[in-house]
Parts: C-alpha cells; structure tokens; sequence
C-alpha cells in the first residue's frame, strides 16, 4: 500500500486524533513552540516511495509529524499500535518507541519539553492550549505537571 497524504488525514480522523495532528498532515504549521519539532511529513512520502523496504514496519506507518526532514514520529497500526521516532536512512531496526500511542507519544513528547529541553510549565501549557490538547484523555495523569 502506497502512503499518501490523504490516506493519513482519513486515518487520523479515524483514530480520533488531535486536530493539531490532522492539521500538520494537511500542510498547515504548527503554533508556538512545537512548529519546531511538528512539521508536515513531506520527506516521508517521498523517503517511503523510494526506499519502501528500509523503513520499519513499512505498510503500517501512519505519519504523526516529520522533524527537520530527518525522521518521522509515526503511528505503527497493528493489533497493539505504537508510536515510533525513525531517522531516514538508519538501518530499520534502530528506531525508538515514543509511547503506546497518540495520546501517550504527545504526553511524553510534552514532558520531555518540560524537563529536559527547558521549557517552562507556563511555555508547555500555553502549546496545550493553542493545540486544544487538554481534552486527550488521562492528560492530567502524568507526574501532575499539566495541572491548571
């Protein structure tokens, strides 16, 4: 099966994910401190046309958000998904898992900014607000550090 950009915004909406995400599929840029690190995936169409057999789990890839062109953070659709972070061009085995999904990949995406990039508390949550990303479920959950 050939990835196209319209078959990963219907399979977005499908699995009930963040506007922010549908949005970044469709072109459209990211707001304030994520448009860094979410862009449209436009390299992984074109990385996954030409080197079909290099990228881990290859037909089951749903593209989240590509970052800097260099790797992809994408949706593994299989019976238990995962959410994976894969550099173009690396052998397909060597990827990093990001979370047991959407939901988890972004929450854990959110800390990371918190505690090891630096940002503030008042940063990640002004990002969570211009994304409308307090409504994912069990956001409030991790380590308490996206309460009001």
């Amino acid at each position: 099966m050939e990835h196209s950009r319209q078959r990963t915004i219907q399979r977005l909406k499908e699995l009930e994910a963040p506007e922010l995400l549908i949005n970044v599929a469709k072109g459209q840029e990211a707001p304030g401190i994520l448009k860094s690190e979410f862009q449209t995936p436009y390299e992984f169409y074109e990385y996954s046309k030409e080197f079909p057999k290099r990228m881990p789990f290859e037909k089951n890839l749903i593209p989240l958000w590509e970052t800097l062109g260099e790797c992809i953070t994408a949706y593994v659709d299989q019976e238990h998904p995962i959410v994976i972070r894969y550099y173009y061009g690396y052998p397909k085995t060597e990827y990093k898992i990001l979370g047991n999904g959407i939901f988890d990949a972004i929450k854990n995406f959110l800390e990371f900014l918190y505690l090891e990039a630096g940002y503030s508390e008042i940063e990640i949550w002004e990002a969570v607000r211009e994304c409308k990303l307090a409504t994912m479920p069990n956001f409030y959950n991790k380590k308490n550090l996206y309460r009001c």
